[in-house]
């Protein structure tokens, strides 16, 4: 295959370029980063959630669940179209709560289905981990099924 000047000088662009990533790959930072996100990612969500960031979504859970949950199912079909929001904690102004209502299954929107309402309190995490949720279902009929923490 021969190639002109113009795309030799390209395809040894792009292998070179190819190189530097790779070495940049073996660097002790990066493999150090990577085996931190692996040993996080495979730890059970225990592990992961330190104690307060537990009892602030415990509080946020709490304060959802009491101030959407009794608004009745027409609120929270409202709330999807909304999804997500963002709020103040109830307990620590500098901390935001994110409330996201969507249907279980897209084939129960048409026939009135359950809306699930997820609440989380985003903190930083590894990149990869997402922060924990509760949620708590609310049906047609005005029934609040609230979800047990984990």
């Amino acid at each position: 295959m021969k190639l002109n000047a113009m795309e030799r000088d390209t395809v040894v662009m792009l292998l070179g370029i190819d190189a530097i990533i790779f070495l940049y790959l073996l660097t002790y930072p990066v493999r150090r980063a990577f085996d931190k996100q692996s040993k996080s990612v495979t730890r059970g969500p225990s592990a992961r959630v330190p104690a307060a960031g537990r009892i602030l979504l415990d509080e946020a859970y709490e304060h959802a669940l009491s101030e959407y949950g009794n608004k009745g199912y027409e609120f929270c079909k409202g709330l999807m179209e909304r999804s997500p929001i963002t709020l103040p904690h109830p307990r620590d102004p500098n901390k935001q709560v994110e409330i996201t209502a969507f249907w279980d299954d897209v084939s129960e929107q048409r026939e009135g289905g359950p809306i699930q309402v997820q609440v989380c309190v985003p903190y930083s995490t590894p990149h990869g981990v997402e922060p924990p949720t509760r949620s708590f279902v609310v049906y047609a009929d005005v029934r609040v099924v609230p979800s047990e923490p984990d």
